[in-house]
């Protein structure tokens, strides 16, 4: 994720490398757009925000002043109404101006901490009437874009299985029956998981996540290089737990608050 604090002409030249593999991204720090309709006063940029559980988003806050302020850092107080929808930093959001005379805008962070909750947010700026928005949690998906769902199906010694293949996976489908896996997740009532939600599930689920995409690159290395013998086992040790702990750190980011530890 890249953010810019300061608007330039210049573009900024970045270098990604993994894995053997590089590429080249050019970056420019533009002016943000303004809503269709600005209206006066103190705002947020959309009525009703959708957040990913447990995933950080940022909401647009505008101010439109007709009188002359100065810029030297206004402080907008941001609350919400529900206890497990959480304001980050404090809950304060510092405004600049942009290029246009008498428009502010910040960027305020919010996180969904249970699922389906629904709440008020409430910006305020002394001199001026509040702004209000709604937020509402909902189901997470992993940020790889593969849906990751619990089966009862048994996978024996396996806790994961892809699908429709490990070749073109759409799906990771995680063994219910796996006992490191149903201690956590419970037993199904009426279709549904007592511990889908649980902070200690999601954890285990990011080991397994993981796991699961180290042993499908892990794979790769095999076919391309295992029948000539040039993939030994401290190779194929080595690969291992390379992928295994980048795919892990970017696991318990996306599923893993430190609450739940």
């Amino acid at each position: 994720m890249l953010e810019g604090s300061e608007v330039k002409k210049e573009s900024v030249l970045i270098e990604v490398r993994y894995g053997g593999y590089d590429a080249l991204l050019l970056v420019k720090v533009v002016e943000p757009p303004l809503p269709p309709v600005l209206p006066e006063g103190l705002s947020f940029d959309k009525s009703l925000y959708h957040l990913k559980f447990n995933e950080e988003k940022a909401l647009t806050l505008w101010l439109k002043a007709n009188s002359k302020i100065a810029d030297d850092g206004i402080i907008a107080k941001i609350a919400s109404d529900h206890p497990q929808i959480v304001v980050k930093a404090g809950g304060k959001c510092k405004l600049h101006e942009i290029n246009r005379p008498g428009i502010f805008i910040g960027k305020c962070k919010v996180t969904g901490r249970q699922l389906k909750a629904k709440g008020n947010i409430t910006a305020r700026v002394e001199g001026f009437n509040p702004a209000q928005t709604q937020a509402v949690v909902e189901e997470h998906k992993f940020s790889s874009g593969i849906e990751i769902k619990p089966d009862e199906e048994d996978f024996v010694s396996l806790r994961y299985k892809w699908e429709p293949d490990e070749d073109s996976p759409r799906v990771l489908i995680i063994g219910a029956k796996h006992p490191s896996i149903r201690r956590y997740l419970g037993e199904p009532v009426d279709g549904k998981y007592p511990g889908i939600d649980s902070p200690l599930y999601h954890t285990v689920l990011a080991e397994v996540i993981a796991e699961a995409f180290a042993f499908k690159i892990l794979r790769k290395y095999f076919v391309r290089q295992g029948e000539g013998g040039t993939l030994d086992f401290e190779t194929a040790n080595s690969r291992y737990h390379m992928e295994f702990s980048h795919f892990l750190s970017v696991a318990h980011k996306d599923l893993v608050t430190q609450t739940s530890l």
